[in-house]
């Protein structure tokens, strides 16, 4: 590698293509032998000193041949991007055979976000599109190796850290794509939000008993919500309705449905985590309305239908059944009077929908 810089130097120099030629040949000869020889035939996930100075050495030669090249002719610009995608490639690959496999994602993504300020001070184009081919890599292995390859409702520290980091270089990933000057840049900004959303939600589970999933997820809901309305980012309002639909499934089907013991026995725990999924909706609702999405008034009746059905459910599992009609015409009560208050026609219906019931 060191050699074909040297060629590198000598065509600029001399105005000799053939020394180009050259040069080309022995880097994808350097590329290749580093490769098979300092990563492929050395044990995986275990760190190795030579191994580290000679992929390094022949890194920082890559990049340093790319150099020269970038105010050449088109044809050659794009040898020039070659080397930068080569540089990056091995970049990834090393820290795959440095680090342990639960330290690749965490590191992918921190070198994503130092591609994506270098691509920004050098103003080069190869390394904002490098940046989402490794941001894409670190996602998929953060959900392989630090979720799904572990278990899941077992607080694990090494997990949280690590799938946390991640999640907050997501979002730093996505404002470098958000406010870049390469338009395809812009356009994959959104999915930097959706798979940090994900992320998070997936984390969630993982990390909690199964029974706070669901309020978890309905005060993310919330959060994301605000921050959607506030920031004007459409996309944050799309996962809050996501999320705040997973947690009225998440709520129906593990915290109701699947409770163990008979109906009308109180489980204050479970009447703790769903009434808080049920306000948690009925504020969503209220952001839902309020946001700039086409059908946001729709949307914010369905998170009230929701929240009414939770709450009408969860008086049946937890009051004695003489007085669940109560409970419900208590309800029906102050649906009619926030009915009257908000001017929403949706709590009316709920609340004649549980006078009915009585």
């Amino acid at each position: 590698m060191l050699f074909a810089f040297t060629l590198a130097l000598a065509s600029r120099r001399l105005k000799l293509p053939e020394f180009s030629y050259q040069r080309d040949g022995m880097s994808v000869a350097a590329l290749t032998a580093a490769l098979a020889f300092n990563l492929i035939d050395t044990p995986e996930h275990h760190h190795f000193t030579l191994r580290l100075v000679a992929v390094v050495v022949v890194l920082a030669l890559l990049y340093a041949c790319a150099c020269p090249e970038r105010t050449a002719a088109e044809g050659v610009k794009q040898v020039a991007a070659l080397y930068l995608w080569a540089g990056t490639a091995l970049v990834a690959v090393l820290l795959w055979y440095e680090l342990r496999a639960e330290f690749a994602a965490p590191a992918w993504m921190l070198a994503a976000v130092a591609l994506a300020i270098a691509g920004r001070r050098l103003k080069l184009r190869e390394f904002s599109d490098q940046m989402h081919a490794v941001a894409v890599a670190a996602l998929v292995a953060v959900f392989y190796f630090n979720l799904i390859a572990t278990s899941a409702h077992q607080h694990l520290t090494l997990r949280l850290v690590a799938v946390s980091v991640v999640f907050a270089l997501v979002y730093i990933c996505s404002y470098f794509a958000q406010t870049s000057e390469f338009s395809s840049a812009k356009t994959l900004a959104p999915l930097y939000t959706w798979a940090g959303a994900a992320l998070v939600a997936t984390l969630l589970w993982y990390e909690l008993p199964s029974k706070y999933a669901a309020p978890a997820w309905a005060l993310l809901a919330l959060l994301l919500a605000m921050a959607g309305k506030q920031l004007k980012l459409r996309a944050l309002s799309y996962q809050a309705n996501c999320l705040a639909a997973a947690a009225f499934v998440g709520a129906l089907s593990v915290n109701l449905v699947l409770t163990p013991g008979p109906e009308h026995q109180v489980v204050p725990r479970e009447l703790f985590t769903v009434t808080l999924v049920a306000a948690l909706l009925y504020a969503c609702a209220w952001w839902a309305k309020a946001s700039e999405l086409a059908g946001g008034a729709i949307i914010a009746e369905g998170h009230t239908w929701a929240a009414t059905l939770l709450g009408a459910l969860l008086t049946w599992y937890e009051c004695p059944a003489e007085w669940a009609p109560v409970v419900w015409c208590a309800m029906a009560l102050a649906l009619m009077v926030l009915s009257s208050f908000w001017k929403r026609r949706d709590l009316a219906w709920q609340a004649n929908c549980l006078r009915s019931r009585r």
